[in-house]
């Protein structure tokens, strides 16, 4: 007969990975810059092709769930949550 395994306590598994994890905020809610050091050192053309690559990539994602819903496209990878910190690190 298999051993039974005890409950897990998912409340205290999300508690620990809350402590985690610190908000890092570079700008305020106007644009001001709140901590300088943090502020990549990417030039005006990066910038603007960081913002260009991020919106292809979300509009890219928005038509890929359009037709896999509609069942028009037979594969679909999941979208990554943190796409402009990948760009970030990609154009550095």
């Amino acid at each position: 007969m298999a051993k039974q395994q005890s409950a897990v306590d998912f409340e205290q598994l999300l508690a620990n990975q809350a402590a985690d994890f610190q908000t890092v905020q570079i700008l305020d809610e106007v644009g001001k810059v709140v901590h300088p050091e943090l502020m990549p050192d990417l030039s005006d053309e990066q910038l603007v092709e960081l913002m260009s690559q991020m919106v292809w990539s979300r509009v890219l994602d928005q038509r890929a769930t359009a037709l896999n819903r509609q069942g028009r496209l037979g594969f679909m990878r999941q979208p990554q949550a943190k796409k402009p910190v990948n760009w970030v690190v990609t154009l550095r």
